[in-house]
């Protein structure tokens, strides 16, 4: 399947926008991608590192400009890594999840403290063969790592358990439902990453929860359920601006923080019946902002810069361009719009390629004359 192509929003596609575009900001766009391939002006390796797109990776290493440090570190082609492995930074190269195949084939370059942050669980069996080669700093990463791989290794050495860290492991549940290692947690962190399994643990342990981690229970989008059973213990700053909380929120509309709610978009419908008490400025980024209230508020905006603007946001700034900082902006995903051409272009092309792969008349005379098969057989194997 192909990944999706983007270009420039039309109103935006001008040589006169196109040069306020802040290079740093536009190369950590994710959607970004098309734009530099035909505007490699605009590329900042080092912002470039940043951004989330795994494209993005190749698209340093086709500049002959690429960093190292950034290369060693994210890159998923494993003949480019190793045609110049002498020259790679170890500490990246061991952090970098495609490199595992590496790391075995050349153990000497492996920095065991960075292999125990790489999240792949192919490291955590390289180092499961090498625990003489840990410290505690090395352990520290282990607790914090996305597997139950690294946990039941830590399990099998727990004297080397950070439970600062570990606390903020959603994969040491079972670790943390066990009654001597209770008074070991740190509760706020367990607090801010829990899901609905972690319900019993906490209602087993309300003991333990103080004020911040109400906070973070406040604003989790998987603990409505305790919520609405310890209403006395709400933040209603953090809760405003969760979306699953709506029900709560709807009763409770005298401690409703508007400026939280204000970014809820699942909160749209009450801001929308209390419209003198939305601030304005946050509403902009809301995903389900209306632009017709945008129109008539915008005397309460401020110049508009955020990288999150909504879809309405966007196009008010289409019709109010002097109120765009451009910095920001140019980090925004949506002022890029799927380039149907350019995919149904390249799906032609590949059509193509596999079409005469397919029906090459050498290997269609092969199969038929030297292998036994049929027209039927073939027409089987194709459609």
């Amino acid at each position: 399947m192909q990944s999706p192509k983007y270009k420039l929003l039309d109103w935006i596609d001008k040589d006169m926008y196109i040069e306020k575009f802040d290079s740093g900001f536009i190369s950590m766009n994710p959607n970004a991608y098309e734009f530099l391939v035909m505007n490699p002006e605009f590329i900042d390796i080092d912002s470039l590192f940043y951004n989330e797109n795994p494209k993005m990776i190749d698209l340093i290493e086709d500049t002959g400009g690429y960093s190292l440090y950034s290369i060693a570190l994210r890159s998923h082609n494993i003949k480019f890594l190793e045609e110049h492995i002498n020259v790679m930074p170890k500490f990246n190269l061991s952090n970098n999840p495609y490199s595992i195949p590496l790391l075995k084939k050349y153990p000497e370059l492996i920095d065991w403290y960075a292999l125990s942050s790489n999240e792949s669980k192919e490291a955590i069996f390289l180092i499961r063969d090498n625990l003489e080669k840990l410290d505690n700093e090395c352990y520290t990463n282990l607790c914090q790592h996305p597997s139950y791989e690294a946990i039941e290794l830590l399990l099998e050495n727990p004297e080397k358990i950070d439970w600062y860290h570990i606390s903020s492991n959603p994969y040491a549940l079972h670790l943390f439902e066990k009654e001597e290692n209770r008074e070991k947690l740190y509760w706020e962190k367990i607090c801010y990453i829990a899901t609905h399994t972690f319900i019993p643990l906490l209602k087993k342990n309300m003991d333990k929860l103080n004020d911040r981690c109400w906070k973070e229970l406040s604003s989790n989008k998987n603990m409505i359920e305790l919520l609405m059973e310890n209403m006395d213990k709400i933040d209603w700053h953090y809760i405003s601006a969760n979306p699953n909380a709506t029900s709560i929120l709807h009763n409770h509309l005298d401690k409703v923080d508007w400026d939280s709610i204000s970014a809820n978009p699942n909160a749209i419908s009450i801001l929308h019946n209390h419209l003198d008490k939305v601030n304005w400025s946050t509403y902009f980024n809301n995903d389900c902002a209306k632009y017709e209230l945008l129109e008539e508020h915008k005397n309460e905006l401020n110049k508009c810069s955020s990288s999150h603007a909504s879809a309405a946001g966007i196009l008010f700034l289409e019709k109010h361009p002097e109120m765009i900082e451009w910095d920001y902006f140019s980090g925004n995903p949506g002022i890029f719009k799927l380039d149907y051409q350019l995919m149904r272009q390249t799906f032609a092309e590949f059509s193509r390629e596999l079409y005469m792969k397919l029906f090459n008349p050498e290997k269609i005379s092969n199969l038929l004359l030297n292998k036994g098969y049929t027209i039927e057989d073939i027409n089987e194997l194709v459609l």
